[in-house]
């Protein structure tokens, strides 16, 4: 018989998983109240890091790049060959942008790790 929790409780682990970093962007920091804007960077980066020595897939999505600056280049660097999804539409739900939610489906990961600014 068949375990009904199989899958459910599964760890995330270097196969499973997928990090998505959204508006980590100049002007986004200054709406952040909930703590330090370094440590918030510091955090990130490393997480970033990370994801990058254990081959975790990474998505990048940048709100209206135009107006809020570009993608912090404290995490950009780490990924010199990544494509960086800009949202062009007034939403800060990296999902509603379908160029942004067809990266993540095509990495074929279930679980995600959601990181971000706004």
């Amino acid at each position: 018989m068949a375990d009904p929790r199989a899958g459910r409780w599964e760890l995330l682990d270097a196969k499973n998983s997928l990090l998505i970093l959204m508006d980590y962007q100049a002007s986004m920091f200054k709406w952040v109240a909930s703590g330090d804007n370094s440590i918030i960077k510091i955090a990130a980066r490393g997480a970033a890091k990370a994801a990058s020595t254990l081959g975790i897939p990474v998505v990048l999505s940048s709100i209206h790049p135009e107006s809020n600056g570009p993608f912090i280049p404290e995490i950009a660097a780490l990924f010199p060959d990544q494509k960086l999804f800009s949202r062009k539409i007034l939403s800060f739900d990296a999902f509603d942008d379908r160029a942004t939610w067809n990266a993540v489906k095509k990495t074929g990961r279930r679980k995600i790790v959601v990181s971000g600014l706004g």
